[in-house]
């Protein structure tokens, strides 16, 4: 059930205040999930960017990766899929490469695109959202 627009944005004030009062991680990424549902994408960004790259993490990626997509800001994205060719050891998050993948493919970045979406493969063979558009990417 989604909140309606007066509760969010209530509910969005009390993360507010409760992250500046203790500024933990959890807290940062709640309250920036409640800023994507809000569709407060610069807000979002502005929340999560000092963390960017070294100490976000998967679920705080994702929901940057979100923000870019929506304010049509490939280039994080891009930035992520060139490392899969030199990482050792990418995260092994499929929607997040998934999410990587489509970001850069609407973009035109075709082979970050596509690179993220293999990896996203080989992490959910099974994936039939990914199978579909591998195959669409492949025509």
């Amino acid at each position: 059930s989604s909140l309606g627009e007066e509760d969010l944005n209530n509910y969005i004030a009390s993360l507010e205040a409760d992250f500046s009062q203790d500024p933990t991680q959890e807290k940062r990424l709640t309250l920036a999930q409640a800023l994507v549902q809000a569709g407060r994408m610069e807000e979002v960004q502005e929340l999560l960017k000092p963390l960017w790259p070294s100490k976000i993490g998967a679920e705080g990626t994702w929901i940057l990766l979100q923000a870019d997509r929506a304010l049509g800001q490939p280039e994080r994205a891009i930035a992520l899929a060139g490392t899969l060719a030199t990482d050792q050891d990418p995260v092994a998050d499929p929607d997040l490469w998934a999410l990587v993948a489509v970001t850069c493919l609407e973009s035109g970045a075709m082979e970050g695109g596509n690179q993220a979406l293999d990896w996203a493969l080989e992490l959910d063979p099974e994936n039939r959202a990914l199978l579909m558009m591998n195959a669409q990417q492949k025509q």
